[in-house]
């Protein structure tokens, strides 16, 4: 990582995992990359095990890859992932709960996986692409105008 927040994490995950060998079996940091979006497709799904967090881009990038996303209900995790339909959402205090929305996504059929893909690419192209956000501001911007005119004019 090449800022300092990114080497403060880095540095902070090289710690836990040292801390607990067993995981490095099972762990791969894979630093930067600009292979995302088929990095993403190429996986079932996106686990994001947050305590705290806004609306966060990796969980944008996931739905635009069509990969469901396991994330706990925090913040805007609920209106991006939409419980069931582009993930499954749980607790982030409870290892029981999120191991209920690993199974559950784990037990899907092929059919209802793709149906969960399909939306969450849907959702992301409809709700967080550039050409729908351009349009979102353009419609605020617009009613704000015209609102402003109405008083300006006492119409």
């Amino acid at each position: 990582m090449n800022n300092k927040i990114g080497q403060a994490y880095s540095s902070q995950v090289d710690d836990l995992l040292e801390a607990f060998p067993e995981i490095k079996k099972q762990w791969e940091w894979l630093g930067e990359r600009s292979d995302i979006p088929q990095l993403l497709a190429s996986h079932h799904a996106l686990i994001h095990p947050s305590f705290y967090e806004g609306l966060p881009n990796v969980i944008c990038e996931a739905l635009a890859a069509g990969c469901p996303v396991l994330a706990s209900r925090v913040c805007d995790h609920e209106l991006l992932v939409e419980d069931g339909r582009r993930g499954y959402l749980f607790d982030p205090g409870s290892d029981v709960d999120i191991c209920k929305a690993i199974e559950q996504l784990a037990f899907l059929d092929r059919e209802a996986w793709n149906a969960m893909s399909t939306a969450a690419r849907k959702y992301a192209k409809e709700n967080l692409s550039i050409d729908s956000l351009v349009d979102a501001y353009e419609r605020l911007f617009r009613s704000i105008i015209i609102k402003k005119d109405i008083l300006s004019h006492g119409k």
